[in-house]
């Protein structure tokens, strides 16, 4: 999922979702950035649950 980020440093989604701010486990003191498809979801998304994804973005039909 993709974030953009404008001049004033202000963070957006780039598609359908919700920007969530989390701190990777390994690396305490870094914070990073992602999108999520539901207002309830957190991340990191634990190794062993699946992640979501989205396969509806390119019409294969047409290739």
């Amino acid at each position: 999922m993709l974030v953009g980020m404008g001049k004033d440093h202000t963070l957006y989604a780039l598609e359908p979702g919700y920007v969530r701010f989390y701190k990777d486990p390994q690396q305490p003191k870094r914070r990073l950035v992602g999108i999520v498809n539901e207002r309830e979801a957190t991340l990191p998304i634990p190794f062993d649950q699946p992640k979501p994804r989205r396969f509806d973005l390119i019409d294969l039909s047409t290739l």
